[in-house]
């Protein structure tokens, strides 16, 4: 068999091998896209602990390391990821709680949340 066709075929077989892992890889990523998050834990938080996990109204994903006392636009849900409760407001400024969260639990909120801060909610 001549050197050239020989180095063609092995050129070949390269090519599909490269495409076929291409097509692996990409595959999980195009999964992953397609299927919409549920819960505040799928969504994309850099920092494991000490924050809270939250999504807007919008699907913008943020994360709450301190008191927020405007959130624009506000939250939809979240999921706790600190050791101390949050408290969640219908209002800026801490007014008009909507919902504690507890260590380690996921909330989604009745009505849009407009500012959050650790600490448990006063009455």
């Amino acid at each position: 068999m001549p050197l050239t066709s020989r180095l063609t075929r092995k050129l070949a077989a390269a090519a599909a091998m490269v495409a076929a892992l291409v097509g692996v890889v990409a595959l999980p990523a195009t999964q992953a896209q397609a299927q919409p998050s549920v819960r505040a834990a799928e969504l994309d938080c850099w920092l494991p602990v000490l924050s809270v996990c939250a999504e807007d109204v919008e699907g913008n994903t943020r994360q709450l390391a301190k008191e927020e006392p405007i959130i624009v636009p506000p939250l939809a849900r979240a999921e706790h990821q600190d050791d101390q409760p949050w408290c969640f407001h219908a209002r800026p400024g801490f007014e008009d709680p909507v919902a504690p969260l507890l260590p380690r639990e996921y909330q989604q909120f009745d009505r849009p949340v407009f500012s959050a801060k650790p600490g448990p909610c006063e009455p």
